[in-house]
């Protein structure tokens, strides 16, 4: 016998549904809540998109002025 083929079903779990007129920061509070890195986005019963870690932490950089570090991170001494 072959490997077993999972389908999608097996793998997903339980995710957010969030209005697209929530606020971005309910998005990251319900996938933090959640240990999700995704949540949806809908008007009523349609799926408009989906809003993911990675979507945030973009936002989060551009209005930080989008500058990278210079300096590495270290631990308290």
């Amino acid at each position: 016998m072959g490997p077993a083929v999972l389908t999608v079903a097996e793998v997903h779990g339980p995710v957010a549904v969030l209005p697209s007129s929530a606020p971005l920061s309910a998005a990251a509070a319900a996938m933090a809540a959640d240990g999700r890195d995704a949540v949806l986005v809908a008007d009523g019963d349609r799926i408009d998109g989906i809003v993911t870690a990675s979507d945030v932490v973009g936002v989060v950089a551009r209005r930080a002025g989008g500058r990278p570090r210079t300096t590495p991170l270290r631990p308290p001494s």
